[in-house]
């Protein structure tokens, strides 16, 4: 009597294995490029660099430097009534680091040299050469009218030179470093960052210079590892999700979550064209980010000042107090009822399949964002690889059943029924809201719990 029901569940459990599988792998491959990339790292020179300018060092190992800041072109796009606002700062900000131009100038023994330099050459003595950080423009740089080739680049792992020009000390351009001619002293230390907030130095002198280290990118092959990984998290996890849902939809049919399940059920050809539309577009801005690494950082650096002080402070502090079901419900009130309800549910109401429109926005930003470009993404994506499943699924039933209502209200109109299919299409939208909260709430609470506990 009871057969009937184990089968059914046989077969659910079934279906749920090749994308577990999927999964295990993709996180698998993330963990491997991880522990690969740590232990490349451990044998390269100064991945934990941090550069000082006009104010006192660390410790006392720090190299002497001599620093030209060099302005570019004045950023004129943005009306100056708008320039006040903490995200527009942290926008220009960001702008400046993509084009300003540092030149440093410092003392080292050639043998140093040969462990810093990735591809080229030293420049050679008295003429106007530059080695370039991994991410500097490839030049020329000209500064007080002295136009310097770049000849070399520094090691991608090199931290705090990754954006400026390096001129090894030089009789001949000692004039470009005066004071007279605006020149800052600084330092160097190669291992920095380790001591950074150590103690080790009178905190008031530090915040009035700049400090510049960490974010350096990885190597192609170890990224290469995590986007394949992230790939089979995403299948692997999609289709585990859509399987289990669908499969609850033969079950739960006094459910508040039958409308939502049972379209997901008569409409498979939409749903998975839906999650093709959108985790494509993620993938692709996660290989435009690898192609435009400075733009990524600049994005990066806008996005860490939204949660440091922008219109997501409240989240940057819940999940700086330490708490964990407070940074689970600041998560929580962000993705569901201003992201999902607000954003993508509430606007579809009025505009055809808006909500999906919202999300391939969301999607193509989120990618560019989270692209696994620099060094300790890797290890971080071992977990939040889950988080991003959980979230961006939620997102795709939202923009699912923001394209029903649409379709339902046409059959409508074609068939006849137009009030019954509008009511039902409600119905359906209410359902789906009511599930990408469930999964929302689920993907809050692993956020906030491996953030916290793996920061």
């Amino acid at each position: 009597m009871n057969s009937a029901p184990r089968l059914a569940g046989e077969r659910l459990w079934a279906n749920l294995a090749w994308p577990a599988l999927a999964v295990v792998a993709g996180i698998l491959l993330i963990a491997s490029a991880a522990a690969l990339e740590t232990q490349a790292l451990s044998a390269q020179m100064w991945p934990e660099a941090l550069v000082g300018i006009d104010c006192a060092p660390l410790r006392e190992e720090a190299i002497p430097i001599a620093v030209r800041e060099v302005a570019g072109k004045p950023l004129e796009a943005i009306p100056k009534k708008f320039q006040d606002t903490p995200e527009i700062q942290d926008l220009l900000s960001a702008l400046r680091a993509i084009r300003d131009i540092r030149l440093i100038e410092i003392s080292l023994p050639d043998d140093a040299w040969n462990g810093l330099i990735g591809r080229g050459r030293l420049p050679e003595r008295g003429k106007p050469e530059v080695i370039a950080g991994d991410l500097a423009r490839p030049g020329p740089v000209t500064v007080d009218g002295v136009s310097f080739q770049v000849v070399g680049r520094l090691r991608r792992s090199v931290s705090g030179l990754t954006t400026a020009y390096i001129l090894p000390k030089n009789e001949a351009f000692q004039s470009l470093f005066s004071a007279e001619a605006g020149a800052k002293r600084g330092w160097i230390d190669p291992g920095g960052m380790r001591h950074l907030g150590a103690g080790e130095s009178d905190e008031d002198e530090q915040a009035s210079g700049t400090l510049i280290g960490g974010a350096t990118r990885s190597d192609e092959i170890f990224s290469a590892g995590v986007v394949l990984g992230l790939l089979l998290v995403a299948c692997g996890g999609a289709a585990l999700q859509v399987r289990w849902l669908r499969g609850l939809a033969r079950r739960w049919r006094g459910s508040m979550l039958r409308p939502v399940l049972s379209e997901m059920e008569r409409r498979p050809g939409l749903l998975w064209a839906i999650h093709g539309m959108l985790y494509g577009l993620f993938f692709l801005f996660i290989l435009l980010a690898c192609m435009y690494p400075r733009w990524n950082a600049a994005l990066v650096q806008v996005v860490s000042g939204v949660f440091e002080h922008g219109g997501l402070s409240d989240v940057g502090a819940a999940y700086r107090s330490g708490h964990i079901f407070r940074a689970a419900a600041s998560t929580f009130h962000h993705n569901f009822l201003v992201g999902t309800v607000a954003f993508t549910i509430a606007p579809s109401l009025f505009i055809p399949c808006a909500g999906l429109l919202k999300s391939m926005f969301s999607f193509a930003l989120a990618g560019f964002a989270v692209a696994p470009i620099w060094i300790g993404s890797a290890w971080c994506f071992t977990y939040h690889s889950i988080t991003m499943v959980l979230e961006l699924e939620a997102y795709i039933v939202a923009s699912f059943v923001a394209c029903v209502l649409p379709i339902r209200v046409a059959d409508g109109i074609a068939r006849g029924g137009l009030a019954r299919e509008y009511l039902a299409g409600l119905g359906i939208m209410a359902s789906g809201a009511l599930l990408a909260g469930a999964m929302l709430a689920v993907a809050a609470f692993y956020e906030a719990t491996t953030l916290i506990l793996f920061r």
